[in-house]
This record gives structure tokens, C-alpha cells and sequence, in this order.
């Protein structure tokens, strides 16, 4: 018997081998751009440093299609490295490596798939980068080792289960309520509170850590809970959150709350009336139930809603029932409108929505507007009798010298002068474009010339305006010949001694890009923590900036419109204090401040 052990015992240790590139699978991408890591041996063990590139390429993400996990229940894996190139981890993908003792996450990841880490069970401790925003389900279940965690203070979801069976420890309130801590220690998060019954008031603080996030199925089947507040430090509510709470008559939702899951109140049976805060920008799907599909039908026992406008019109895929009486809230014009188009547009038929406000506000804003032209009027008006004197001095001169010139009467709009002081144009034709005056400020030297359309576009932005004097039969254009247009810039660039050339708006906000946006498409992050910056009309540029600068809205995001540059989403940080303090660049390896020429400054 020992000789046939002395056999076998060299056969084991060579199916022990050290792990290596060759046992990994990789997938070239339909572009030909990147590789995947899709699978590897199931014999692979000890260490693993998974390459940066492979042929040449990136490689980018670690992703099986076929549904499994890559390193999945490889039991003889002890350690892996992934490099910072990767930036996507499928779930599951290391279900079951019960021999894992370590492993480093790259900080360009966004989020921890589900069940990615699920029943680790040597797996001790691990470090969260900062660029991750999304923890999801069953993420880290069954790490029964694990008793250290460092939680980044970028999160704003947590799945259900995420820290179920693990040696983590939780903060605790009163009411037995746990929370996870934040890296820093200043951020707290809501991961289990099915103890909770009664009437809970949910604390801002647990010990000095500021409570932000009440994470999916936080309070799931709490059947005694009667009525709960949450603390106007949340600011996210995650999905299925209150799911079958049927005892829960009343909720307290704050201002500060901007982003509320699927399926937050299905089932919630005692719920009469609820209050959406306009603060909330992104609500999930049906939150009320009623999808018509596996889960519950709409909650029979809400009668009244209050919503935000944006959602006005949204009644079916909120599963709201037919006969609740809904409430709009919305601040101005714009709001309403948009409101009272959604129940024009006949989303709901049972809801009804009174549009007197709406029709007042147009009416004092068309006032207001009015009153306005009016007072512009009657300083073009000052201007130009005050310059009479002077423009009949300069024709007749011009005549004196042999040169064709006299006054034309022009019917223009006040916005042909939106670029230039009004006392910096003269209204004249003039056929012989050599004639120049000096205007009475002395602030410009300006030419009048008949020119056609064609000259005009061979102008650059210095020599005319935007804008087109409509006179009768003829267009005339003024070309400024020198002087300091009337310019009011709403990008202005900053040369920060940091970071270099930068942008700012007018009051000196530096403005921020998202990495994870992409052009021409909704921005991914809403909340106050990094405001859209809001731009009403298309915005001028400051010297030195070449980025095409637009306004508009986006589907995702309430009021606006917002300032977009190069067709991208653009934000401000709440946390700078000062003009041009730019303290949230790079924050989490995904908010950048912005070149003059649109791209973001990583």
C-alpha cells in the first residue's frame, strides 16, 4: 500500500499546477477592439494574474454568455488580480471559490454583479474601489470569513442579500435597524430592517454616520410596521424596499429623496395616501404594483397620490389605480405644461388635472414678457434720439464727401441686438461700404454696408451680428470694425492651477462631466450631490472655447433645460465652496472637469 500511494502522490501534485494565462479562455469582440475573459479549466488553482492586454488588445470584461460564472466553484483558486483595464465583471463570477482568500478589484469597475462573491467562504476581507455606484443581490452571501469590508461613499444602490451569512458587524439603531458603514465613516447605508414593527422614525445619524440609502428589501414582509418617516439625509430608496409591508398605513418620503426602486410598495395593502417629494427625479418601475404580470396588482387601498410633474402622466407604468385621486406639483410654467400634455396625451383617462394654474402663470409670464419688450423699446428708442443729432452730422459729412448715404427706417426685433450694446448700432443704408462712424460712446467703430447673405457667412463672430435688420425689400448687416462686443458669456474658461484650461459657467461653478455618460443620451447620475446645470437658452461662449455648447432637456431629469456640451450631460459640484474650486475632480475615477474643447480633463 505505501508503494501505490508513492505512485499517485506525484499524479496529484501535477493536477495542482499553478494557475496561468494559458487557462483561461479569451473571446475576440464583434469589433475586433477588445477581449473577454468567457471561461477557464476547472483544474485552475493557487494564483491568478489576469493579463491587461492579450494579442495586443485591452482586456475589458470577465463575462461567460452562457449564464455561468468564469472562475465559478473553482475550489482550488487562491488568489486572483484583475487589472485595471477590466471594467465589467459578469455575476457569479466567483460563486463557490471556497479556497479565495484574496482578490483585487480594478477602480474603473461601476458595480458588483449578483452573487459575484456568493459562498466565499475563506474570503476575509476586501477593498471596494470608489469608482463602484452599485452593489447588487446576493453580492457577497455566504462569505461566512468575511469580517472586514471597506464600503466607498460613491454608492448608491445595495441589492437584496448583498451581506447575508458573513462575519460582517453592523451598526444598529433603536429599533434594531443595520447598517453598513461607508469607507470613510460618514456615510451610512440600510441593508436590513425586518425586525422593524410599530411606528419607526428612521435616524439621520448612526453613530456620526450620516444614513443615505435604504437598500432593496430593506423592510421586506415587515407585516407589523404601521407607519415609518425616513430621515431627510436619504437620498435613495432601493427596489422592492417596503414589498408586502401590510400593515404600513403611512410614509413619510423627505425632499432630499431623488431616486425611488421597482416594486418599492407592492403589496403594501393598508397604504390610503401617498406624498412623491418633487425632489425625485428617477421612480422605477410600477412601484405601486399593478404590471398586470407575476407580481401584485395595483394596491387597491390608495386613493390619493401626489406626485411630481414629470411623472403626471405615467399612471399606468407606475401601477396606480384607476380610481385614485392624483395631485400634480409643479413650480412654473414649463412644469405645468408639460404635466397637463401627458393628461392631454390621454395616458390616464380616469385622471383629471386643473389647468387654471397653468393658464394664470401664462398669462403673467406673457405680462411679464411684454412688459419687458415694452421697457426695451423705450431704450432703443432713448439711444437712438439721442443720436439723431450726431447720425444727421455724420450723413451730412459723408454727402460733403461725395458719399451716397442717408437714414433708413428699420423695423427690427430687439433680439437682432442680443450680441451688442444697442448704442453700439446704427440703423443706415449705405451703398458705398467704405463709409465709417464712430458712435457717441466711443465704444466701437462700426461700418454700414448693403451685403448679401453670402458675405455674411464669411464673417467670423467678431464682425457681425447673429441676427439679421430686417428692412423693407432689404437686409442689412452690420460688420463691427473694432471695439468690445457687448458679449455676455455663459461658458467661461479658467486656468486652474491644477488642472489647467477648464470650464465654468457665468458665476464661476466649475462645470463636471460623467464618465459613464455618453452622447446624446440621458445623464446616468440624478441628485443633488452633482446638480444638472441649467441653461434656459443656447449658451454664448467665452474666448477660447471650442466645444459646441447647446441647451435642452432629458427624459430622465426634471425642469431644465440643461446646459449640454458636445451633446453631453454637464454638472456642477454641491460640495465646492468657492468659484473655480474644482474639488470634485476625480472624484471616484468618474467626474472630471471639462476642457475648453469639450472633453473631459482625465
Amino acid at each position: 500500500m505505501k508503494f501505490k500511494s508513492l505512485l499517485i502522490l506525484p499524479l496529484l501534485v501535477a493536477s495542482l499546477k499553478a494557475a496561468s494565462v494559458d487557462d483561461l479562455t479569451f473571446d475576440l469582440m464583434v469589433d475586433g477592439t477588445e477581449y473577454w475573459v468567457t471561461d477557464c479549466i476547472w483544474e485552475i488553482s493557487g494564483s491568478l494574474e489576469i493579463p491587461s492586454t492579450y494579442n495586443g488588445l485591452p482586456v475589458t470584461k470577465i463575462f461567460n454568455s452562457m449564464g455561468g460564472g468564469v472562475f465559478s466553484s473553482r475550489t482550488n483558486l487562491t488568489s486572483i488580480v484583475i487589472p485595471n483595464s477590466v471594467t465589467s465583471i459578469g455575476g457569479s463570477t466567483f460563486y463557490g471559490c471556497t479556497s479565495l482568500t484574496s482578490i483585487t478589484i480594478p477602480d474603473r469597475m461601476k458595480l458588483i454583479d449578483h452573487s459575484t462573491f456568493y459562498g466565499c467562504t475563506s474570503l476575509t476581507s476586501i477593498t471596494i474601489p470608489d469608482s463602484v455606484i452599485s452593489i447588487k443581490q446576493d453580492a457577497f452571501s455566504g462569505c461566512t470569513s468575511l469580517t472586514s469590508i471597506t464600503i466607498p461613499d460613491s454608492l448608491i444602490s445595495i441589492g437584496r442579500d448583498a451581506f447575508e451569512d458573513t462575519g460582517l458587524s453592523f451598526l444598529e439603531d433603536t429599533n434594531s435597524i443595520k447598517y453598513l458603514l461607508g469607507a470613510l465613516g460618514n456615510t451610512a447605508y440600510l441593508i436590513d430592517a425586518s425586525s422593524a414593527s410599530g411606528n419607526v422614525v428612521l435616524p439621520n445619524t448612526v453613530d456620526g454616520a450620516s444614513v443615505t440609502l435604504i437598500g432593496d428589501n430593506a423592510f421586506e414582509e415587515c407585516t407589523s410596521l404601521a407607519s415609518i418617516t425616513i430621515g431627510d439625509s436619504v437620498i435613495s430608496i432601493g427596489n422592492d424596499a417596503f414589498d408586502d409591508c401590510t400593515s404600513l398605513a403611512s410614509i413619510t418620503i423627505p425632499d432630499s429623496v431623488t431616486t425611488i426602486g421597482n416594486g418599492v410598495f407592492n403589496g403594501c395593502s393598508s397604504l390610503t395616501s401617498i406624498t412623491i417629494p418633487k425632489s425625485v427625479t428617477s421612480i422605477g418601475y410600477t412601484p405601486f404594483g399593478g404590471d398586470g404580470g407575476m407580481f401584485s396588482p395595483p394596491i387597491s387601498s390608495i386613493n390619493t397620490i401626489t406626485l411630481p410633474y414629470k411623472f403626471a402622466g405615467s399612471a399606468d407604468s407606475l401601477g396606480i389605480p384607476g380610481d385614485a385621486e392624483i395631485t400634480v406639483n409643479f413650480d412654473d410654467v414649463s412644469e405645468g405644461l408639460l404635466a397637463n400634455t401627458n393628461f392631454v396625451a390621454g395616458i390616464s383617462e380616469e385622471v383629471t388635472f386643473d389647468s387654471s394654474a397653468v393658464d394664470q402663470a401664462i398669462a403673467d409670464e406673457a405680462q411679464a414678457r411684454a412688459d419687458a419688450d415694452a421697457i426695451l423699446q423705450a431704450n432703443i428708442d432713448a439711444v437712438a434720439a439721442s443720436m439723431q443729432s450726431y447720425v444727421d452730422s455724420a450723413v451730412a459729412q459723408a454727402h460733403s464727401e461725395g458719399v451716397t448715404a442717408g437714414i433708413q427706417a428699420v423695423t427690427s426685433n430687439p433680439q437682432s441686438y442680443q450680441l451688442y450694446n444697442e448704442s453700439s448700432i446704427m440703423e443706415m443704408n449705405v451703398t458705398n461700404p467704405t463709409l465709417s462712424m464712430l458712435n457717441e460712446s466711443e465704444q466701437a467703430q462700426v461700418e454700414f454696408t448693403l451685403e448679401t447673405s453670402t458675405d455674411l457667412e464669411d464673417w467670423n463672430i467678431e464682425e457681425r451680428i447673429q441676427r439679421t435688420v430686417q428692412a423693407t425689400g432689404d437686409k442689412f448687416f452690420v460688420r463691427i470694425k473694432s471695439g468690445v462686443p457687448y458679449v455676455t458669456a455663459n461658458v467661461l474658461v479658467f486656468n486652474h492651477p491644477s488642472y489647467g484650461e477648464i470650464l465654468t459657467d457665468q458665476s464661476g461653478n466649475v462645470l463636471y462631466g460623467f464618465s459613464i455618460d455618453s452622447v446624446g443620451e440621458d445623464p446616468i447620475y440624478i441628485g443633488a450631490a452633482w446638480p444638472l446645470a441649467p441653461q434656459i437658452a443656447d449658451p454664448e461662449p467665452d474666448a477660447g472655447v471650442t466645444a459646441a455648447l447647446t441647451s435642452g432637456t432629458f427624459s430622465n431629469a426634471s425642469g431644465g433645460p440643461w446646459l449640454k456640451i458636445n451633446n453631453r450631460p454637464v454638472y456642477t459640484y454641491a460640495s465646492d465652496s468657492e468659484p473655480n474650486q474644482a474639488s470634485g475632480h476625480g472624484l471616484g475615477f468618474v467626474w472630471f472637469t471639462i476642457k475648453p474643447d469639450g472633453t473631459l480633463n482625465q
